[in-house]
């Protein structure tokens, strides 16, 4: 299945800056946060970050067999994505957090 980068944060760590240490650390890839965290009740105690590629080589760690980027279109129909996750993408698009497709 097909899902973002993540994990648990730091002693006193932001939603974003954790969002781009994880990255980081499980894909190879440098990113920026580029909004605050969107934080919804669809998956309690989890923050999703957008984040812009600022540079990096793919290299997934033990966690990810692949990587890959998918514009937001074709994510929201990929048959083996989290369900959680497809939900929060239609949230973020209804609520003006990212461009609709």
């Amino acid at each position: 299945k097909w899902c973002y980068p993540g994990g648990h944060l730091k002693m006193s760590e932001s939603s974003e800056r954790g969002a781009e240490r994880e990255c980081g650390e499980e894909t190879g890839y440098k990113v920026h946060a580029i909004m605050p965290a969107c934080i919804t009740r669809l998956k309690p105690g989890v923050a999703f970050v957008v984040c812009k590629l600022v540079s990096g080589t793919p290299k997934p760690n033990e966690e990810f067999s692949k990587l890959k980027w998918f514009p937001i279109a074709d994510a929201l129909r990929l048959p083996d994505i989290y369900e959680v996750n497809r939900k929060v993408l239609h949230k973020m698009i209804e609520t003006g957090r990212i461009s609709s497709p």
